[in-house]
């Protein structure tokens, strides 16, 4: 049985852990894997309702998520805690694959977070 899958998807991360071997960063278009380098993100922590962007340093993405919804979360211990901003949105622009091909994105649903924790 072959499973169907989504056109495109991608998980981007910004300094998750230890980068010097590779990062997290990848876009799946059917069912090929196109690996990404470093992608940095910005966005307005005190309002994460306006737009968050996120680029490749090597010019392979430039996306934006246009934020509808928003989730503000976590815990607080003092020394532990657990930080949470989502913004629940759609997402333009475009990624080249690593064959070249151009992919552009126009209002695709999705989701960017940040999450901080001490434990």
């Amino acid at each position: 049985m072959r499973l169907a899958l989504p056109a495109l998807a991608f998980n981007l991360g910004d300094g998750f852990g230890d980068e010097s071997a590779a990062t997290e960063n990848l876009v799946v278009e059917g069912d090929t894997p196109h690996k990404l380098g470093r992608v940095d993100w910005a966005y307005g922590a005190a309002d994460p309702m306006r737009d968050w962007t996120f680029r490749a340093r090597d010019g392979r993405l430039s996306l934006v998520i246009h934020p509808f919804a928003r989730e503000i979360g976590g815990v607080d211990f003092g020394g532990q805690y657990s930080r949470l901003r989502k913004a629940y949105g759609r997402f333009s622009g475009s990624i080249v694959l690593d064959d070249s091909r151009a992919v552009r994105l126009e209002g695709m649903l999705g989701f960017a977070e940040e999450m901080s924790l001490s434990w």
